[in-house]
């Protein structure tokens, strides 16, 4: 599905046929120095398939959002289990917090 710049924009300011799309996701990716890339996920109602776009959103006030005449993907969800290792870094010798020492009566 072909979409001007303009059809892009109407998307991303929600001003597009609810009859005919619902949006059901939005997926921000990493701040680049003056966007972040934005992709929008619709579904064609009609059809029941999902589509993807995407735009780059300013991110400083002289930045405005940029659009592009671009192909709308269709795509699938999938959802997936995933194991994570996670690193983390600890200090390489910690103190031991030592237990105060009480005083010992003298035996008589």
């Amino acid at each position: 599905m072909k979409l001007t710049q303009y059809q892009v924009k109407d998307f991303v300011c929600k001003d597009y046929d609810r009859t005919e799309f619902n949006q059901v996701d939005e997926i921000e990716g990493d701040d680049r120095r003056w966007y972040r890339r934005v992709t929008l996920i619709f579904k064609k109602i009609e059809t029941g398939k999902f589509y993807s776009i995407c735009y780059d959103k300013g991110l400083t006030e002289n930045q405005e959002n940029d659009y592009w005449d671009q192909d709308a993907i269709e795509v699938i969800k999938v959802e997936k289990e995933v194991t994570a290792i996670v690193v983390t870094w600890e200090e390489a010798n910690p103190k031991v917090e030592e237990a105060p020492i009480k005083p010992v009566s003298p035996v008589i």
